[in-house]
């Protein structure tokens, strides 16, 4: 998940770490972390943290279910407020099976000891790791928070939270050129709007990119930029959410 506003913040899967980064609106101030990622399998990911301290006393905690997966810190700066209104969000950025998520801004789980206590867990979870009705840390919070996603693959990316419309895009990567010319994107159809194109240090290249898929199975470069060689990353408004194969409730 990402904010693309604040191109500074945003928590990403990888291995050997997850790497969660949050950061002020002005990307002035951050914070980030580090978490051993998850096995291969369904984890509830909970995460909570107040970025409103100085430096070395930011306070947070990861658990993947009730394992404290809390790893190293990079805190360098002063106290801030992670910056979020305003800002477009996205979840996803490459294909994987999904259950609840949710984003609750100006909502601690953390108790006074800088721990998400297992009381405060098992309204996320149960105690064999099985997700629990989101109305529970609903009731609990007095919040719905600005995202939460639930259900099926029909309903998944309707919004229940205050934080507006998610729109249903799909993100496909491809090699860039030297442009103009086509590049390769497996996936992409013919009459796809483009939304977004990145490449791998995150930069906005969408304006050297045709707005409008005019090949299936490619994007055409319409600037002369130099892309060769580098992975550029295309978020089309395509595609439809399935239902993964086997559920977190099994």
């Amino acid at each position: 998940m990402s904010d693309t506003g604040n191109q500074c913040m945003g928590a990403f899967g990888q291995s050997p770490n997850w790497l969660f980064d949050f950061a002020s609106p002005n990307c002035n101030d951050s914070l980030e972390f580090a978490a051993p990622s998850p096995a291969n399998a369904w984890t509830a990911v909970i995460v909570s943290l107040d970025a409103n301290h100085v430096s070395g006393e930011k306070k947070f905690k990861v658990y993947f279910n009730d394992t404290d997966a809390t790893g190293d810190i990079t805190d360098p700066g002063d106290g801030f407020t992670i910056g979020f209104n305003g800002f477009d969000f996205v979840v996803g950025g490459f294909a994987f099976d999904l259950a609840d998520f949710r984003l609750l801004p100006g909502v601690s789980l953390l108790d006074e000891t800088g721990d998400i206590p297992l009381a405060t867990r098992r309204m996320i979870i149960d105690g064999d790791g099985k997700p629990v009705d989101p109305a529970v840390l609903t009731a609990f919070v007095g919040a719905t928070g600005a995202v939460l996603l639930s259900g099926d693959s029909s309903t998944f990316s309707d919004n229940q939270g205050s934080g507006g419309a998610f729109v249903q895009h799909q993100i496909l990567g491809g090699t860039g050129i030297t442009g103009p010319g086509a590049t390769t994107l497996t996936g992409a159809l013919l009459g796809s709007s483009v939304v977004f194109v990145r490449n791998e240090g995150g930069d906005n290249i969408t304006s050297q990119f045709e707005s409008t898929i005019s090949v299936d199975g490619e994007i055409q470069q319409t600037s002369s930029d130099d892309n060769s060689g580098i992975p550029v990353f295309v978020t089309l408004a395509q595609d439809a959410l399935t239902n993964a194969s086997t559920s977190p409730s099994d």
